[in-house]
């Protein structure tokens, strides 16, 4: 098999077809020498080709869920061991104390001193705040896709979310399976491993000017099928700089029902007052294509 890393003919006896090589390669790019995302994705399809253990999907499970919560950590270089706070356990720890703090002085905070007991409270209080200051999942696996696509942050707040959702659709699969919620029926999960393999080589692969000739190819037909208006559709939502180089391209006013539908010109963005009567717009993709179109379709 070809990846990026030569020895790993040797070390993973597989035949891998060829979207789990190009997933591996993805994966090898990113990885650090502490978080071999690689070879989890390895331990994942190996775990799933022993048939004679009864319970190799949920071990391949927790190999694809470590691996998708430490993806979105390695992207932005961030300390991928931070546990996720106990913050059910913080408030409670925190109201026992304040409740005796404020019993000690009898309800009453003016004008009284900050003794050691209040202080080591006011010190757990602001330790809680900043762990919820901290990134959400979500947030930082947004964060991560920002990262790799910075013309991500163009796209309409429902697909940014959908792009997100996806993820974590996967991620909440891999933990039910890993702790036996989900059935473990082999063929269930490959489905959703497939779904996995595709959002990764859609987030790390690299950018190709394949995408944008195709989308050009599709907008250049004179007669259009339904099959090309969905298939354009999935690739302007693939990645950022799809959907500008879209909007940058299309010149055709029958394409403004279709993305009206699909709500692509539901959210534009606000104006930002600069003072004196002087606002700015930001830039917003679908604006070009609808000045391009006036004239045709006021």
């Amino acid at each position: 098999m070809n990846t990026t890393n030569p020895q790993d003919e040797e070390r993973f006896p597989l035949k891998l077809d060829f979207q789990q090589q190009a997933v591996l390669e993805a994966l090898r790019g990113k990885e650090t020498k502490e978080y071999p995302l690689g070879d989890w994705y390895i331990g994942v399809i190996y775990a799933l080709k022993n048939h004679h253990n009864p319970d190799c999907v949920s071990q391949a499970a927790q190999s694809l869920r470590e691996l998708l919560e430490k993806l979105p950590r390695v992207i932005l270089g961030m300390d991928v061991q931070v546990p996720a706070p106990d913050f059910k356990g913080k408030r409670r720890s925190i109201d026992k104390r304040f409740s005796k703090d404020k019993k000690r002085y009898h309800g009453e905070w003016k004008g009284k001193e900050i003794d050691g007991h209040l202080a080591k409270t006011l010190g757990k209080i602001d330790r809680y705040l900043e762990l919820n200051r901290e990134l959400t999942r979500k947030e930082m696996t947004q964060k991560a896709i920002e990262k790799i696509d910075p013309m991500a942050i163009y796209f309409d707040i429902e697909i940014q979310e959908q792009n997100r959702n996806r993820l974590h659709s996967v991620l909440e699969k891999m933990e039910g399976y890993a702790h036996h919620k989900t059935s473990g029926d082999i063929a269930d999960f490959e489905k959703c491993l497939k779904t996995f393999e595709i959002l990764i080589l859609e987030l790390l692969a690299p950018i190709t000017t394949q995408d944008q000739q195709e989308i050009r190819s599709i907008l250049q037909r004179s007669v259009r099928l339904e099959s090309d208006e969905e298939r354009l559709l999935l690739l302007i939502k693939r990645r950022g700089a799809n959907f500008v180089f879209f909007f940058k391209e299309v010149a055709d006013p029958s394409w403004i029902l279709i993305l009206e539908k699909k709500g692509y010109f539901a959210h534009p963005p606000s104006l930002e007052p600069l003072g004196d009567g002087i606002v700015n717009v930001p830039f917003w993709p679908p604006l070009s294509y609808l000045v391009r179109v006036f004239d045709s379709e006021p």
